[in-house]
């Protein structure tokens, strides 16, 4: 049996159509091919910045359609292997608002990043316990700069919203330095500058008492030692002094201080002991028989030797320390007392009274 093949007949109408196809969809032209003609896919280069700002940012990621970049240390950028149409590109970094901007990709694209920053508006005002407001001083964070006005009010805008060092400087103080961190669009920071001055201090009364005379009343003017040693007789020196009301406050550290009574010259060296007192006395009504009660023993050491009238050291930093720390918890000390003379304290220096070589009490501290 021999199988019959048949040629397919196409109709001279259809013919022609099919052989319009290309001319009614067109042809490709080579200049509209992607940059990568194996991918089919385009190039997206740019820079980013601040806006306002032309200092390129490094470091910044950049995406668009699945592609990630990191801008280089010039701030430019390339994305690589982006299909045509139209994407979203968006960029983030620290501080800044998140960009985002629709480019429309026909070939190879040049794009510009200009970055927001997010930042907060600091104020304050720098200022001294006793000074009070502090002009001039400079106030440095995250690489901003300010200076205090007349009312020591300084202000400084886009302070990055990351914990950093909050420095404060000024050449009569000592340097403030503090972390800081904004948690909002704004933030007040008050910074207190301390510095260290010597005060001196107020002798309230002075007095002294003599075991010969038990029921006199020294006369005079200003407490001074006069030399020499007698006996056993005993005599000992009654000091009150103030202590300026501010040093009350605990921020107010004490850094030095003393009490110190002149000595006459060739004064022979003796022991002294020094006490705080416990109650209220009236030099103009002191005298042996009635002296106020004792309270601890504050200070200890040595006086005299000297061929020069000078002062003698009786009260250090560590017994003024003690009395102000009386004074902080109670508004007031009684002053002190002191004794003199050998191991059992039974000699004495003599005590008395001048218009010159008063004693002193001065206080140094930091506020």
């Amino acid at each position: 049996m021999i199988a019959l093949r048949h040629s397919a007949r196409i109709p001279l109408g259809s013919t022609l159509a099919l052989l319009m196809l290309p001319f009614l969809f067109g042809c490709s032209d080579s200049s509209d091919l992607p940059a990568d003609a194996a991918s089919r896919t385009w190039t997206v280069r740019g820079s980013v910045s601040y806006v306002g700002a032309p200092t390129p940012l490094p470091g910044i990621t950049i995406q668009s359609e699945g592609v990630t970049a990191t801008s280089g240390p010039d701030g430019s950028y390339e994305l690589k292997g982006i299909t045509a149409g139209s994407h979203t590109i968006s960029a983030t970094a620290p501080n800044c608002r998140r960009y985002s901007a629709s480019i429309e990709v026909r070939g190879d694209t040049r794009h510009y990043i200009f970055l927001e920053r997010i930042g907060a508006k600091l104020t304050g005002y720098v200022s001294n316990m006793l000074d009070g407001p502090i002009a001039g001083a400079t106030i440095t964070i995250g690489g901003l700069t300010d200076l205090t006005d007349a009312a020591g009010k300084f202000a400084v805008s886009e302070v990055p919203m990351r914990p950093d060092s909050l420095i404060v400087t000024h050449p009569r103080y000592f340097s403030g330095k503090a972390t800081f961190l904004a948690e909002g669009p704004e933030a007040h920071f008050d910074v207190m500058l301390k510095r260290d001055s010597v005060f001196p201090g107020t002798i309230v009364a002075d007095s002294y008492v003599d075991e010969s005379r038990p029921t006199q009343v020294a006369f005079g003017t200003i407490l001074y030692l006069s030399g020499g040693v007698t006996g056993s007789i005993r005599r000992h020196i009654y000091i009150d002094f103030e202590f300026p009301a501010f040093m009350r406050d605990p921020n107010v550290t004490l850094i030095d201080g003393s009490l110190e009574l002149c000595g006459e010259a060739g004064q022979q060296s003796v022991l002294y002991r020094a006490y705080a007192l416990n109650s209220q006395w009236q030099w103009y009504l002191l005298n042996y028989n009635q002296q106020p009660m004792l309270g601890r023993q504050i200070a200890n050491g040595t006086i005299g030797t000297s061929s020069d009238l000078r002062y003698w050291l009786i009260l250090n930093s560590a017994a003024i320390g003690e009395l102000l720390a009386d004074y902080r918890r109670s508004g007031l000390i009684y002053g002190i007392a002191i004794q003199c003379g050998t191991a059992n304290y039974t000699r004495s220096f003599y005590s008395s009274r001048s218009d010159v070589n008063r004693p002193r009490v001065s206080y140094k501290v930091r506020f």
